[in-house]
């Protein structure tokens, strides 16, 4: 009786949440997607600007010579208004965002600069908008970079390189928030990183080379300020009148943003203390903790109001599942989940009782519990399903380093764990840049999983390329701590293919994603058996099928592995540098 009465209550209240709330869900889609296309419009626009203004270190003829390249394609009809109709709307749905944001207390440092910077970049812009564009089509003047001979002072100068730089940051902390989480950002951002910091500053060098050549051509040239006024305005045009339109265009401009903010700032103000006049709602947390908030503000809202640890990677966009909570008691309370919180939750398995925080508005009492923690946001998006338990193909890798136990008895302890660290850290960079999740370090040994981001047969190439590359550095290793060393450190690793049991396992702080299962132990004796062959590296028949790898030349054996029933095919390499003949894996996978 008491479920049926349950059902109908949450039937009831399914019915009338789920128009509202999936129309302004679709609006915030359609908003975000607004943001995003016009952010990266603009971005675009930008890069193609700084690319212009880089060329000032060939000179400003070189900048001059690009320019009507650029200004052909960004000035041609429609074309031309497409970067002022990406900036109106661009401002537009980020100030709605911030209108009708119930709480800023949960944003980040980089959040918080992006907010700042989105405010005093129109600032900045206007005048330079008014400058160039606006008072060249009015007055007729030419708008190139001959203007860094018409001696303006170096605080312009500076106030430009401000902008370039506010704005440069903005877009790439917009890029990076939104494109965190794909995998083909996470694949190419260190080479990201590289271009985010030289593009700025190569603009920069040619923006004040330009004006260091103006300022020496003008100091040995003394009428050539009048000669190029003369020639890039119109005799009907002063450069006094010029400044005083630009001026003009430009508190114009401004007096619009301010008064848009003002707005803003107001409304925001209006509408949240409008909402704290209904009916309060009590939300429980873990640790009998309790907040209090007003209709309309979601889980994730009420947990930063209350300053508790809660992950939300991907800003509460609803685009990750890192802020998931489980629903204890009042699940009937909550809005359903929208079609794009259910493909989220159903890509992780979520059960029945298992919301998005950010997506979850309640409307009465309700007592919830997250389930990851902030500390971990990246296991989070990458393993959603993962740290609930999954079953997945994948390559085990155990590699152990030989005779340890006599090293170790020979070198103080300090002098010990200060060469594990250091060899750990080299294999461990080598495991991770070939898309391989460091498992854990046991004693002197490592356990690598790799397939958790990418197919098998990548998986396969992947393991054996790192295999091959850690005997490789480990080669530089014992050079460089020779002295360290009375005898070379050497390892034997152990490789396996299968399936696996991988989930979030543990107890407290000691959980951690792992893998277990018939794969996991045949790996691990495979490992152990590289001494009973003298040899660096074995793996799997398994391995070399997956990786279609060139056996020809590797030792083959048929072996009983303890715990199987069937002898198993394995190849041997005394030397991991064999596998160099393997050219569908050098090939493919590449040093």
């Amino acid at each position: 009786m008491l479920a049926c009465e349950n059902s109908i209550v949450l039937f009831s209240a399914m019915s009338s949440y789920r128009t509202s709330n999936d129309l302004m869900s679709k609006y915030q889609q359609i908003s975000l997607q607004i943001r995003l296309y016009s952010g990266l419009t603009l971005m675009f626009y930008t890069v193609t600007h700084l690319f212009n203004h880089s060329l000032g270190v060939f000179g400003i003829a070189a900048m001059n010579a690009f320019r009507d390249y650029f200004l052909g394609f960004w000035r041609a009809p429609l074309i031309e208004w497409v970067v002022l109709i990406a900036l109106l709307l661009h401002l537009f749905f980020a100030l709605q965002r911030f209108f009708i944001s119930r709480t800023m207390s949960g944003m980040t440092p980089a959040q918080w600069c992006q907010f700042i910077l989105g405010l005093l970049i129109p600032v900045l812009l206007f005048s330079h908008i008014a400058g160039t564009k606006v008072v060249s089509k009015i007055n007729g003047y030419t708008d190139d970079y001959s203007f860094f001979y018409f001696g303006f002072p170096a605080y312009v100068g500076i106030i430009e390189s401000a902008m370039l730089i506010g704005i440069w940051v903005h877009g790439c902390l917009g890029v990076y928030f939104y494109f965190r989480l794909k995998p083909a950002f996470i694949k190419w951002k260190n080479s990201l990183r590289v271009l985010a910091w030289l593009i700025p500053l190569t603009a920069l060098l040619g923006i004040w080379g330009a004006y260091f050549e103006a300022q020496e051509a003008i100091a040995n040239n003394p009428g050539l300020v009048e000669q190029v006024l003369k020639e890039r305005i119109p005799a009907s045009t002063s450069m006094e009148e010029i400044l005083a339109l630009s001026s003009y265009y430009t508190l114009i401009s401004l007096g619009i943003f301010l008064a848009l903010l003002v707005v803003s700032f107001t409304g925001r103000y209006v509408f949240l203390r409008w909402k704290k006049k209904n009916k309060a709602i009590q939300i429980s947390f873990p640790e009998q903790i309790e907040t209090t908030v007003f209709s309309g503000t979601s889980i994730l809202d009420a947990s930063i109001q209350s300053r508790i640890s809660h992950a939300h990677i991907c800003g509460g966009q609803g685009r990750c599942s890192t802020c998931r909570v489980r629903i204890d008691t009042g699940l009937q309370h909550i809005n359903p989940p929208t079609d794009r919180e259910l493909r989220v939750l159903a890509r992780i398995g979520a059960p029945p009782n298992v919301r998005l925080a950010c997506q979850s508005f309640p409307q009465g009492p309700v007592s919830v519990h997250p389930l990851l923690h902030s500390g971990r946001p990246a296991d989070g998006f990458f393993r959603e399903k993962i740290s609930n338990g999954e079953e997945r193909e994948v390559v085990i890798l155990f590699s152990d380093i030989r005779g340890f136990t006599s090293f170790s008895e020979k070198k103080l302890p300090y002098d010990l764990v200060f060469i594990l660290n250091q060899y750990f850290q080299v294999m461990g960079q080598t495991i991770e840049e070939h898309n391989g999740h460091l498992d854990k370090f046991i004693g002197d040994g490592i356990m690598a999983i790799f397939g958790m981001k990418t197919g098998i047969q990548e998986a396969c190439k992947d393991a054996l390329e790192a295999s091959r590359l850690m005997f490789v550095r480990l080669e530089d290793f014992n050079r460089r701590y020779q002295h360290e060393l009375e005898n070379e450190l050497k390892i034997g690793v152990g490789l396996h293919a299968g399936r696996v049991i991988l989930g979030e396992m543990g107890y407290g702080d000691s959980k951690s994603i792992t893998a277990i299962g018939d794969t996991v132990n045949t790996a691990s004796r495979l490992e152990s058996l590289t001494k009973e062959y003298a040899s660096q590296l074995i793996f799997s028949q398994e391995i070399a099928t997956c990786a279609k790898l060139n056996t020809e030349g590797l030792d083959q054996h048929q072996v009983q592995v303890r715990g199987r029933e069937s002898r198993m095919s394995i190849y041997s390499c005394a030397s991991a540098h064999d596998l160099l003949g393997a050219a569908d894996v050098v090939d493919s996978v590449g040093a």
